[in-house]
């Protein structure tokens, strides 16, 4: 494994992780679809290198489907707010569409793995706030609602790209 780099002595914010005792922390993500991380230890005196795994809190596959389970709920709840319904639907679509807002951002955050040295995560929540904006928009007929769907549909689309190529 490559450790250059990642080394860093212990500090206050690791003492609720790792024993104080541990000296320099390493990190190294594993290769592949483990989800787990490598944490070496060197002993403060200089000694060996011991390394350690620590694993994520929850399964990536999980966190992905709750994750195209929000976005799912999130267009649903879009086609209801752009189409013509009662005002009793209209609340239940916006209270579906902050739900799923909340669920989108929440487990996309948790997917984010450091380091975030990348920067197409920073877009993603670009095109969330977007879409948070549609029902805004959709209201006060700033924009056609065929227009405002149509763009919706190209923001998730994009969204969809930049989480599955991570371009840069």
């Amino acid at each position: 494994m490559d450790w250059s780099g990642t080394c860093q002595t212990l500090s206050a914010s690791w003492a609720w992780q790792l024993p104080s005792t541990w000296g320099r922390v390493c990190i190294s993500r594993n290769p592949g679809y483990d989800p787990s991380f490598v944490v070496a230890t060197v002993q403060p005196d200089g000694g060996a290198i011991h390394p350690h795994h620590l694993t994520t809190i929850m399964d990536p596959f999980l966190l992905k489907t709750l994750h195209v389970a929000g976005v799912i709920a999130l267009f649903t709840s879009l086609g209801v707010l752009l189409a013509e319904c009662s005002p009793t639907c209209k609340k239940r679509a916006t209270v579906l569409h902050g739900i799923s807002l909340l669920l989108i951002a929440g487990i996309g955050f948790a997917m984010l793995r450091p380091p975030m040295g990348q920067h197409w995560w920073e877009a993603k929540v670009a095109i969330w706030f977007y879409l948070g904006a549609v029902p805004v928009l959709a209201k006060h007929t700033a924009i056609p609602r065929p227009l405002l769907l149509v763009l919706s549909l190209l923001a998730g689309a994009t969204a969809a790209y930049l989480g599955m190529a991570k371009p840069f």
